[in-house]
């Protein structure tokens, strides 16, 4: 088991944060204490359009114009346009940065599992992961839904095609406006009701955290909520001081969710929280929405340089 200790100085969304350590799933990035800018990154920059990052600032300044501006969701970012040597290249770096491939378990028992939301089809992807940790033997005591009450989308978050895909008596149901789910809330219920998982898994307590959209008055628009307003929410519910996490996240994306429930757990539960992030490998061959998750990673590991080293 890897162990490593995170300095917090300041956290760029919601929470501040203590210094505490955690544990990471196998195939997690190493966070560097000094500021050093891992190799793999400074291959992934110079890979896409020969730019040089030798600081985390730098990195940041790189990338962000492959990160997501205000409004745009994962599921619309477009592809990019590189050559298959490139493409290539990308691949490289990101797997050797930990965006590509499984991260799995590195103990058999925690007192909690948290399921990650987002579309219906990556909570049946993750929940389907944590079902196959279950069965290679992997135990937890409660289960936890971190979810919003974003509406869902007719395209991706098709969820009676899913779920009849998943369990076929999902497909008995009359799904109109008076059944099918209306938010990413009511799909993680659902969801959970009909998955198809063992008789000792489906017993475990389960909590549902439903955090309700937010009215941005200067963009007049919704925001949905992020992982860390979801913490917030739990935590207003679970004392987890002490306690030993398994999250569930998909990648690319479970480098940066890692680092934001870490920071929140750790600001609000000044006791010795252990969390894991785990991840299936991912499927999606669009690169714009891999860089997005290094620009996100980017900006929460940025927070966990100590003070008195550049970075």
């Amino acid at each position: 088991m890897r162990k490593i200790i995170f300095f917090i100085t300041l956290f760029f969304v919601v929470c501040g944060i203590n210094n505490h350590a955690t544990t990471q799933g196998q195939g997690m990035s190493k966070t560097t204490a000094d500021g050093t800018v891992p190799a793999a990154l400074t291959k992934l920059a110079r890979d896409i359009d020969e730019s040089v990052v030798n600081t985390w600032q730098k990195a940041l300044q790189v990338f962000e114009r492959w990160g997501r501006k205000p409004g745009v969701e994962r599921w619309d970012l477009k592809q990019l346009n590189l050559s298959s040597q490139q493409q290539a290249n990308v691949i490289r770096d990101l797997t050797e940065l930990g965006f590509i491939d499984a991260i799995t378990p590195q103990k058999n028992t925690y007192d909690y599992a948290f399921i990650l939301g987002a579309t219906v089809k990556s909570m049946m992807q993750r929940l389907d992961y944590l079902v196959k940790q279950w069965n290679n033997g992997t135990r937890f005591s409660k289960l936890v839904f971190l979810t919003g009450e974003r509406p869902l989308l007719a395209d991706s978050d098709n969820f009676a095609a899913l779920m009849c895909q998943h369990n076929k008596q999902v497909c008995s149901i009359t799904w109109d406006k008076k059944t099918l789910p209306n938010s990413e809330s009511e799909a993680a219920r659902l969801i959970h009701a009909y998955f198809n998982m063992p008789d000792e898994m489906r017993a475990i307590p389960v909590l549902f955290v439903s955090v309700p959209r937010t009215w941005q008055k200067e963009q007049a628009q919704w925001q949905r909520p992020n992982t860390a307003m979801t913490v917030e929410a739990l935590l207003q519910k679970e004392n987890l001081s002490s306690r030993t996490i398994l999250s569930v996240s998909g990648q690319p994306y479970a480098q940066y969710q890692h680092l934001v429930l870490h920071n929140c757990l750790q600001s609000k539960q000044a006791d010795n929280v252990s969390i894991e992030t785990i991840a299936a490998a991912t499927d999606n061959e669009n690169l714009q929405y891999k860089l997005d998750a290094v620009w996100l990673w980017i900006k929460n590991q940025i927070a966990t340089i100590p003070k008195n080293i550049k970075a």
